[in-house]
Parts: C-alpha cells; sequence; structure tokens
C-alpha cells in the first residue's frame, strides 16, 4: 500500500514539474520577445490631445548603457545586503512606501488632475449616490445601462465622498480619493514585499530580491502617476495583491483548519472585489482557477478545492447582486450592457488612435440594437465575418495590424498614464505639466521606455535562470545557491499564476479592445519577477567577472 501511494506521489510529483518545467520555458520565450520588442522599438504618443500612438524605433547603446548601469546599482544592493542581511529592507521598505505616499500627495497638490471621460462619469455617479441622488439609474438612457461593471468604482467611492462631504470643505472630493488611490498603491508594494518575504523565506538571496523588488516600485513612475487616476486599476490591483499574498500563505504553512478557513476567505473576498472594482481581473481569476486546480492535484489541500468552487461564484455575482440592490431602491433596471462580442468587433478594427483601440463601435452598436444583446451580437458577428474577410484578402495588412496593436500595448513604457491623468482644471504646476505637454514629455516616456525594458529583461532571466522543483529542497541552502535559486513546490504557484495570468491578459487584448492603459497591473504584476531576475543576473554577472579576474591573477 505505501508503495502505491508512493508511486502515486512520484507521478503526480512529476505531471506538476512537467507542467512547472513547460511553463517556464515557454514564459522564458515570451518575456524574452516583451524584451527584445520594447528594448528596439517605443509605442509612444506625441499629441496629448489626438493620443494618436506613433512608433519609432530605439538607439540600443543607450538602452544598453541604462540598462548596465542599473545592474551596477543591483550588484552593489547584493553586496550591502550580504553584509547587513534583512536590515537592508527594514530601510528600503519604510522609505519606498514612504517616497510613494509623498509622491501621491504632491501630484494631487501640484498635479491637479481631475477626472475625464468615464472616469468623470463614474466620479459624477458616486457623488450624486453619496448626495442621496440614485437619477443615473435610469434604464436605457444610464449610463450604466451600457456599462454596468462600473457599479463597483462608483460603490467604492460613495463612502469617502460623503465623509469629506462631512467636513465641508469647499473643494472638490476627488482630491480626496486620490489619496486613498495613494494608500491602495502604498499596499499593492507593501503586499508584494509580504509575497517575496514569504515566497523567498529559505532563499539566503531574500534580502536582495526584496531590496531590488522595492527600488524597481519606487522608480515605477507610471505607477506613481496612476495614483491620480480615479478609476479600477490601482484599487484592483490592490485587492489582486492581497489575495495572493494570502493564497501563498495557505500554500506555504500547516496552519490549523480554522487559519486555513480565515486565508481561504481572505482570498475569496478580496478576488471578488477585484473583479468588482475592474471586471477585467476576470483575467486573473481564470488564471488563479487553473493553478487551484493545478495545486490540488498535487497536493489534495481540500481548502483549494473549496476556493475552486467559490472563487468563480463569488467574483461572478457581487456585480448583478449590487445592482440588483440599486434597481430595487429605485424601481428602475439596469440593461445587461454593451456585449463581449462587440468589443471583439471592436479590437478588429482601424481607429485614430491606434490599431483595435476604441472607436465607438460597441456602444453605437449597442445603441442601434435598441439596447438588445442579440441583435447586438448579430451586428458584431457580421462586422467580425467582415474583418476576418479582409484580413484574409490582405495577409500583410493583417500582419501589420496586430502588430501595431500588439506595439501599441505592450512597448508603451508609460501605458497610457499620461493620457489617463492629463486633464485638470488649472492650478497645475508648470513642471508637472511638462511632463504632458512640456520639456519632460520626451523624457518621461523615454526613461518609462528603459524601465518596461529592465522589468522584460529580468522577468526573462528569472525564467532562464531559475531552477524548479516539485517539492522542497533537502538542503535549501545549497539549492538556493548563486548558480540559480531552486523553488519549492509549494512556492511555485506563484511561478505558474504569473505565467497563466500575464500571458492570459496578452491573448484577451489581442482579441479585446486595446489600450496600454490596460496591461498597466499586468507590468505591476511583473516587478517579483524581474527583481529575483535581476539579482540572478547580477550573480551571473559577478561570477563571470570574478572567474575571468581570477585567471587573469
Amino acid at each position: 500500500m505505501n508503495a502505491k501511494n508512493t508511486s502515486k506521489t512520484q507521478k503526480t510529483n512529476s505531471f506538476y514539474l512537467f507542467g512547472v518545467k513547460a511553463g517556464r520555458y515557454f514564459f522564458l520565450c515570451f518575456s524574452a520577445i516583451l524584451f527584445l520588442t520594447s528594448f528596439l522599438s517605443t509605442a509612444y504618443i506625441d499629441n496629448i490631445m489626438t493620443q494618436k500612438v506613433l512608433y519609432k524605433w530605439d538607439l540600443p547603446f543607450i538602452g544598453i548603457l541604462v540598462i548596465l548601469l542599473f545592474i551596477c546599482v543591483v550588484i552593489f544592493i547584493i553586496n550591502r545586503s550580504s553584509k547587513v542581511d534583512d536590515r537592508i529592507c527594514k530601510v528600503f521598505l519604510p522609505v519606498t512606501l514612504s517616497w510613494i505616499f509623498l509622491a501621491g500627495l504632491l501630484l494631487i497638490i501640484f498635479g491637479r488632475t481631475t477626472p475625464a471621460a468615464d472616469a468623470m462619469t463614474v466620479y459624477s455617479m458616486a457623488e450624486s449616490a453619496a448626495n442621496g441622488d440614485l437619477g443615473f439609474i435610469d434604464g436605457g438612457s444610464s449610463y450604466l445601462s451600457y456599462y454596468p461593471q462600473q457599479i463597483g468604482m462608483v460603490t467604492l467611492l460613495i463612502l469617502p465622498i460623503k465623509l469629506w462631504n462631512l467636513l465641508g470643505i469647499n473643494a472638490p472630493a476627488y482630491h480626496v480619493l486620490k489619496l486613498l488611490n495613494t494608500c491602495f498603491a502604498v499596499v499593492i508594494v507593501l503586499f508584494g514585499y509580504l509575497l517575496l518575504n514569504t515566497l523567498l523565506k529559505d532563499n539566503p538571496r531574500k534580502p536582495a530580491i526584496c531590496a531590488v523588488f522595492l527600488l524597481l516600485s519606487g522608480m515605477n513612475l507610471p505607477f506613481l502617476l496612476y495614483t491620480s487616476f480615479l478609476y479600477g486599476e490601482i484599487p484592483s490591483a490592490a485587492a489582486v495583491s492581497v489575495a495572493v499574498y494570502a493564497l501563498a500563505l495557505l500554500l506555504s504553512e500547516k496552519s490549523s483548519v480554522k487559519k486555513q478557513l480565515l486565508l481561504s476567505a481572505l482570498v475569496i473576498v478580496f478576488t471578488a472585489l477585484a473583479v468588482f472594482l475592474r471586471k477585467n481581473t476576470l483575467v486573473f481569476v481564470i488564471a488563479l482557477e487553473i493553478v487551484l486546480l493545478f495545486e490540488f492535484v498535487k497536493s489534495r489541500k481540500p481548502a483549494l478545492i473549496i476556493l475552486f468552487l467559490l472563487v468563480p461564484l463569488c467574483s461572478s455575482s457581487i456585480q448583478p447582486a449590487v445592482l440588483k440592490a440599486y434597481e430595487a431602491a429605485t424601481g428602475k433596471d439596469v440593461f445587461s450592457g454593451v456585449t463581449a462580442l462587440s468589443y471583439i468587433a471592436m479590437g478588429m478594427q482601424e481607429a485614430e488612435r491606434g490599431a483595435g483601440w476604441y472607436n465607438g463601435f460597441n456602444f453605437d452598436t449597442y445603441t442601434e440594437s435598441g439596447f438588445s444583446s442579440a441583435l447586438s451580437n448579430e451586428l458584431s458577428r457580421s462586422a467580425i465575418d467582415e474583418r476576418l474577410s479582409y484580413f484574409r484578402r490582405n495577409p500583410s495588412y493583417a500582419f501589420r495590424f496586430y502588430l501595431e496593436k500588439y506595439l501599441s500595448q505592450w512597448s508603451d513604457g508609460t501605458y497610457a498614464s499620461r493620457q489617463a491623468t492629463w486633464a485638470e482644471l488649472g492650478g497645475r504646476s508648470p513642471f508637472v505639466q511638462s511632463i504632458y505637454t512640456g520639456f519632460l514629455a520626451k523624457p518621461f516616456i523615454m526613461i518609462c521606455d528603459i524601465f518596461q525594458s529592465i522589468i522584460y529583461l529580468g522577468t526573462a532571466c528569472f525564467f532562464a535562470f531559475s531552477r524548479f522543483s516539485a517539492g522542497k529542497a533537502s538542503n535549501p541552502q545549497t539549492a538556493n545557491s548563486i548558480k540559480g535559486s531552486r523553488t519549492s513546490g509549494e512556492d511555485t504557484f506563484f511561478l505558474l499564476l504569473g505565467i497563466i495570468y500575464v500571458f492570459g491578459g496578452f491573448l484577451f487584448h489581442m482579441l479585446w479592445e486595446a489600450n496600454s492603459r490596460y496591461i498597466f497591473p499586468y507590468s505591476l504584476f511583473l516587478l517579483p519577477y524581474a527583481a529575483a531576475g535581476l539579482v540572478l543576473l547580477s550573480d551571473r554577472i559577478r561570477t563571470i567577472l570574478s572567474t575571468a579576474l581570477h585567471k587573469d591573477i
């Protein structure tokens, strides 16, 4: 019986290890492609008003010099961390979190960004609800009847606006909401740091990797700029970071049933909250479901199958439940909204800003169909068939179209942070304004582009140099040598989660409406991989240099 159980366990571990290794080599290729396209080209906007996406080839030697300089910084951090161990993070953590909060506060004071377009509509609805007016729930004429998924952000903003109104301060509430967004940004970095501490508990490189992660987080200019953008990206990413950390604890600790239930509840609640605030986070839910099933096959933990069943149920039901509550309060219905198929059809069309970007097709189709999902889908299928026929007749055009769609999203190092935050109602400082329309615009784009290349390079190096096992290493200190860190089976869930989530996002947004802003959450998810990869790359470089110098001597 024991022999049978042992054989079964070995087969399970072999299956698990095969999946991990296959995912590793696949994502190594994918991240290498991301690096090469980002390193050699840049997607950017020159005119902040038209926001048309342009493309240009980069000068490689500038990028190489900056990357080498950054690696020198990483090597310095490694040398310091080897001397002071975890104490380096006790300095880096509060400094980084304080800097992110301070940067967000300075942008509130000097940036004076105001919500615009959809963000302004969402804010206005929340402001009305905070004042007791639910008139925005108004059947076909309601914005929510087109985009019911926005009810999440509306609901989130109501209470802070109410509290702000009680203070009686004569200033728009959205300024204090940006402060709340800044706190969410701090949460993202804090829980990313806690996640790395959990995953790397036996890794001697933990201090260096955590320090580099904090350095990357503090240098992430689009991340800092997005603290002034009142939409779902930052709050949803904060909820995801808490959910992933709770899952890491659940998988890495042999805890009591009570603690397992608590951690499972946190995963469910914060994943559902992430989807409630930003519906595209369903891509994360799909990735999480695949990983939970994979982990259950290996460990047979009952909590994982419970999560597997409850995560999608709660994530898909929270928005309809809240909408029903609004409908019950007003006696008016909210329509089902523009259809998914119309987004896919729009993603195959030309637009003023770029290939596959928003051109109003989904909105117009839903209106012309009389708010009928069936008729809207029929019109969308016809549009899809028409574009497919055109692509077949013009393969070179089809290749160029999807190449531009890819580059406009994954090679824009700013992640549309300038476009998202450029609107203001006066009072913006000349220095901040220069990022949008002045002398700092081009340097900002260049710095963001090189930073993106560093993130992609670090991610590729992580998958190139790391080794993975299906179970605990017998000697963690040896397994986690500078020749390449070995990750235990309890930690590989994050490896698989990142592979499926980011590549799933790539596939999704190649089909869906394009926008580099949609790629921003995936870039945040890559930061831990990039930090570990840059440390491994620096270790390799130090080893090669040390060997070469020793031979010369």
